[in-house]
Order: C-alpha cells, then sequence, then structure tokens
C-alpha cells in the first residue's frame, strides 16, 4: 500500500499573532488617519464650490473672506485660513492652492506626519 502524505494547511498560533497585530495596526492607522483625510476632502470640496459656484470671487481677498466664511460654517475646518490659500492667475482663470503638514499622534512618541496638498481652478 502506498501512502501519499498531504501538506497540512491552516494557521499557527504565530501566524494568527502576527496577521492580528498587523490587522490591528492597520485598524488603528485608518481610526487615527480618517478625521484628518476627511478635513482634506472638506477643504477641497469647499474650495471647487467657491470657485465653481454662482457668485465666483473675482479676487483673491474674496476668495479669502468666502473660505474663511465656509470654515466658520463647517466645523471640520481647523487646519487652515483663508490666509494660507495661495492664489494665482493662470491663463486667465484664478488658481487656489493650498499644502499643509498634519502631525498624527500614534502611540506613545510614534506619530505620522502627512502632507496633503490640492488645488481648484
Amino acid at each position: 500500500m502506498l501512502h501519499t502524505r498531504q501538506r497540512q494547511r491552516g494557521l499557527t498560533i504565530f501566524g494568527l499573532v502576527v496577521w492580528a497585530f498587523f490587522v490591528g495596526f492597520m485598524g488603528l492607522m485608518a481610526i487615527r488617519v480618517w478625521p484628518s483625510f476627511n478635513e482634506y476632502l472638506t477643504i477641497q470640496q469647499t474650495l471647487t464650490r467657491i470657485m465653481k459656484g454662482d457668485s465666483r470671487p473675482g479676487s483673491a481677498s474674496e476668495v479669502r473672506a468666502a473660505f474663511d466664511k465656509q470654515s466658520q460654517i463647517e466645523f471640520s475646518i481647523a487646519t487652515i485660513k483663508g490666509a494660507d490659500l495661495e492664489i494665482e492667475t493662470v491663463n486667465e482663470r484664478m488658481e487656489v492652492r493650498f499644502d499643509y503638514n498634519k502631525q498624527i499622534p500614534l502611540v506613545g512618541p510614534v506619530s505620522l506626519l502627512v502632507n496633503y496638498s490640492g488645488k481648484v481652478r
């Protein structure tokens, strides 16, 4: 009789611990980074609404004032102000750019530095 030995498949306790650590770390990262990423998306949407809305601003000061007014309404925008926006005219169209860093504490002395940037025409 010829017996063929099949390899066992499965996950060892060590493998389970490694996967649990990995999944837990990724979950922690997602929980800590999401509010910051949501703020970035809100800034991008706010600037798009300002620049493509019915009452388009004609000058840089109007863009800054509209952004400051909107950020008072939208409580999730706390990192940048209207004065932090870089506004220039390119091919007779106004372009608004923003760039900021967000330091996100993870565990103890370990933190994550994320650089957000975007532009709206």
